[in-house]
């Protein structure tokens, strides 16, 4: 197996859309010996994922929350480098919710792979996966670290900026009210102004905010807005 990221990255730098993007991955995916790639990048609303995994399995992935049991996900938040992974090791030790994940994954051709974890700000991680559908005989050949982290970076960069799927697969359910409040409050408005402006009471603008703020999973108001801004909701 060569790990050839100059041709990645020459493939890349001429994509136009996601869907190049997503072909080149594929092809470098075959040529490393691999039967799939998966892009996921875990925000406070959910995951968003470009992959070539099956689509029942992406949907499902997606609708249920499974990066929480993914142990990929898990490992990428606990390490900086690239990782080798397989899905059936150790997996009598695993929790049964866990073990069930694991199978599932397994049934959909998902068995081990190599990850590659990257910052994605605000203490959150995005990965970038090469899965096979075998269990390996042997270790994979590990890529060079700069090397590896350099292509990820740069297809990671690409994505964000071609906003995949235009938002999270998953993104917090905001009341038109509690939009119009924090991004009043983004903007420097104080509790009362923004009452003045909405014509509603001090009391309502102050529950709306809290609301909107829980449901970001958010500790403050101004991450709350910075959260609801990176989001596109406001």
């Amino acid at each position: 197996m060569k790990w050839d990221f100059n041709s990645l990255i020459d493939r890349i730098m001429v994509s136009a859309e996601i869907g190049n993007i997503s072909a080149a991955l594929r092809r470098f995916a075959a040529d490393c010996g691999f039967d799939h790639f998966a892009y996921l990048s875990i925000k406070p609303g959910g995951a968003y994922a470009i992959s070539d995994y099956p689509q029942e399995w992406q949907r499902r992935y997606l609708r249920e929350g499974y990066e929480r049991l993914d142990p990929v996900v898990w490992r990428a938040q606990h390490t900086a480098l690239p990782f080798q992974w397989s899905m059936g090791k150790d997996r009598k030790s695993l929790p049964r919710e866990k073990r069930a994940f694991v199978d599932q994954a397994a049934e959909h051709g998902i068995r081990s792979g190599l990850s590659i974890p990257l910052p994605d700000g605000f203490g959150r991680r995005a990965i970038l996966s090469f899965a096979s559908a075998r269990q390996p005989d042997g270790k994979y050949e590990t890529p060079d670290a700069n090397e590896a982290f350099v292509a990820a970076s740069l297809i990671h960069a690409f994505i964000t900026v071609h906003d995949s799927r235009g938002e999270p697969a998953r993104s917090p359910c905001l009341t038109p009210q509690e939009k119009l409040c924090l991004r009043w409050k983004a903007e420097g408005k104080k509790n009362h102004e923004i009452a003045q402006i909405l014509q509603v009471k001090a009391s309502t603008v102050r529950w709306s905010l809290d609301a909107a703020r829980e449901k970001l999973n958010a500790v403050t108001l101004p991450q709350a807005t910075a959260i609801a801004t990176a989001l596109r909701l406001i």
